[in-house]
């Protein structure tokens, strides 16, 4: 070859990677990156997925039955709505993770590791899921798992609810237990692309009105990312046209259409509050009750749930049931204050308004509280207390003068007498010895008011 040429062809050669950005020295850059197929299988059964650890990623499903998915940050930690984690274990082999009887922690969280592993757990209303999960390098965002179903512990649940066709939702924790005859209902909202359940409620038909509704706070629903839509008031459209109740039922009789669950309640989407606005919602209320009394609780409700601060710490979810006593009514009431439609309120002898509608003599709340960072004793996790509260219109309170919300202690009970009380079973789905605990006393010094 001529000289000259062999010259330029080097220099060429020479000159390339500066032009292609890279150099000599590059070699470990341009190697290749690992994949899925790169995930060893250490344990039989197991299943591998590469994940993205960054925010609103790829996230993880280990259980068809389980709505929620474990998701990996973009600061490489490792979370999951319901879901706890143990400690981590320096081991790259599944089947070499000690038994999850050994395990004496569990956190909310976990930070992800390359050869690392973790027990993970899931309680269900009936069964507790284990499951396995090995983290198998991270390169990047894109983290290369491997998991793996390892068992599911049976909790005794003898009063549970048993879920038949389209009722999605019926063993979550904040559902009471379902009575015959009644109809059960499920205001659903997409969320992320996501469903939701935004409120359930039981509706009496005979009585034209709800026995109670149900909703939770969580990360999602608990957010507050609208306010009050003021949305025009509207017949619920999941109940048959023969059990709907419009405006009519609810004019010119002297109570306010008072919300159980309140427009507050559900702001974390419009679609979600103007879901409230359904008069399947709505209970007839005394103007100064409404407005100076209830607000209280609903404001201390509302506090709990947003503010981080059951336990003393932030929470995991807030279950919550609402409603008023179909079996106790404002019989043979007169008001003597006019409501805000200018009419003097007033009910017949057996409790019902000028329109045919019960008004309930006691409101009531029961409220559940977990918080997933807790000891293996999973009981301790979990508090709950009640609230029963007398429906009249001289407790002398208004909107711009509230009831203090340290005064609302003394309303206060445990769940078990709230059950007594209203005959509603709650927090029915909890397993057993869950249940029988946390319903038996309350604390307020557990309770920030």
């Amino acid at each position: 070859m001529n000289k000259r040429y062999y010259n330029l062809i080097l220099a060429i050669c020479l000159l390339l990677p500066l032009f292609c950005g890279c150099s000599s020295d590059d070699s470990s850059e341009m190697s290749e990156h690992p994949t899925i197929n790169d995930i060893q299988l250490t344990e039989q059964g197991s299943k591998r997925e590469v994940l993205y650890a960054i925010d609103g990623g790829k996230g993880l499903t280990l259980d068809e039955s389980i709505r929620s998915q474990i998701n990996i940050a973009a600061n490489k930690t490792i979370s999951g709505n319901g879901f706890t984690f143990s400690e981590e274990f320096d081991t790259n082999d599944l089947s070499s993770l000690p038994d999850y009887s050994t395990i004496k922690q569990w956190s909310d969280k976990a930070v992800a590791k390359a050869k690392t592993s973790y027990w993970v757990r899931y309680q269900l209303p009936s069964q507790v899921a284990m499951f396995k999960l090995r983290i198998a390098y991270i390169d990047g965002i894109n983290v290369g798992v491997e998991h793996n179903a390892a068992q599911r512990i049976v909790i005794e649940n003898k009063n549970m609810n048993i879920s038949t066709q389209g009722q999605n939702y019926v063993t979550e924790y904040e559902i009471p237990h379902l009575m015959e005859g009644n109809t059960y209902v499920e205001h659903e909202v997409t969320v992320g692309g996501n469903k939701v359940l935004n409120y359930a409620m039981e509706w009496n038909d005979h009585m034209k009105h709800s026995r109670w509704v149900a909703y939770s706070y969580d990360a999602i629903t608990g957010a507050k990312n609208v306010t009050r839509s003021d949305a025009a008031w509207a017949v619920d459209p999941l109940l048959p046209e023969s059990m709907r109740v419009d405006n009519s039922w609810h004019t010119n009789d002297g109570f306010d259409r008072g919300h159980l669950c309140a427009s507050d309640d559900r702001s974390f989407s419009t679609e979600a509050n103007k879901q409230t606005f359904y008069f399947s919602n709505m209970s007839p209320q005394l103007n100064s009750f409404n407005s100076g009394y209830w607000v209280t609780f609903e404001q201390l409700l509302n506090s709990w749930a947003r503010k981080g601060n059951v336990f003393g710490s932030t929470y995991d979810k807030i279950y919550v049931a609402k409603g008023g006593t179909l079996d106790k009514l404002l019989t043979d009431y007169k008001g003597t204050k006019a409501g805000g439609d200018g009419v003097m309120p007033a009910t017949d002898s057996k409790g019902f308004t000028s329109k045919g509608l019960p008004v309930p003599q006691y409101y009531f709340i029961a409220i559940l509280a977990h918080r997933a960072n807790q000891l293996v004793d999973i009981a301790t996790s979990y508090q709950a207390i009640g609230f029963w509260v007398e429906h009249r219109d001289d407790y002398g309170y208004t909107l711009e003068h509230p009831l203090n919300r340290n005064d609302a202690q003394a309303k206060a009970i445990s769940i078990d007498e709230l059950e007594k009380k209203t005959g509603i079973d709650f927090f029915c789905n909890l397993p057993d010895y869950i249940e029988d605990e946390v319903e038996s006393s309350y604390n307020v010094d557990d309770w920030t008011w």
